[in-house]
């Protein structure tokens, strides 16, 4: 690690992330659903730029229960800061079907200089997955269909896959942040085991050869 520089990933497919807030800010924005993406991303922030000011966002998706699971990740988020801290502010509506609209209604709002938003590489295009051909195939360089750009808008996870996020948990000594993340877009508790999003953290953890400690 040098400076804010963290080298993740298996030994075959290292990458490094930047989490390296400018100076001349004084306070960022970042969305946290209380899925693993956003949760190790408000953490490294948090840890890398202690004099940072952060405040969080939340979109209340009742399809998985989103305010419930970015509220368990703020509390376990602060307890390992071991420091106290607020709960995110809402944005958007419980019928939205992803940060999109909301992060470009906060982009518009001029609030915040920077806002940071998890958002990564889905699973990489033309391995043998068949599960994921139908999400894979809408969109040919592997991206997720629901980024923000916009100068205001980083992504420091852009450039990677599952494993790279899992890894920085591991990387970081925050563990125990994985257990009340959720990933399930299917199930408000607990996972489907079948929806993309239970099946991209499945395949997460086994490129790794790690066990999931976390049960949503």
């Amino acid at each position: 690690m040098e400076e804010n520089l963290i080298i993740v990933g298996p030994k075959w497919d290292r990458r490094v992330i930047d989490l390296v807030v400018p100076k001349h800010i004084d306070e960022i924005a970042v969305f946290v659903s209380g899925g693993m993406d956003s949760a190790i991303l408000f953490y490294a922030l948090s840890v890398m730029n202690p004099t940072i000011s952060i405040k969080t966002f939340c979109v209340p998706r009742s399809a998985d229960d989103a305010k419930t699971h970015s509220h368990n990740v703020h509390d376990t988020v602060y307890r390992m800061l071991k420091r106290p801290g607020s709960a995110p502010e809402l944005i958007g509506t419980a019928d939205e079907k992803n940060s999109l609209k909301p992060t470009q209604q906060l982009v518009e709002s001029n609030r915040f200089k920077l806002i940071y938003d998890g958002v990564n590489h889905q699973i990489p295009l033309g391995f043998d997955f068949p599960e994921f051909a139908e999400f894979s195939d809408q969109h040919s360089r592997g991206e997720r269909p629901w980024r923000v750009i916009s100068d205001v808008v980083k992504t420091p996870f852009l450039p990677l896959y599952k494993y790279h996020i899992i890894d920085l948990f591991y990387k970081l000594q925050a563990e125990e942040l994985i257990k009340p993340t959720h990933s399930c877009t299917a199930n408000t508790v607990g996972r489907c085991g079948k929806c993309m999003w239970c099946k991209e953290r499945e395949w997460g953890f086994n490129q790794l050869g790690l066990t999931d400690p976390g049960e949503c």
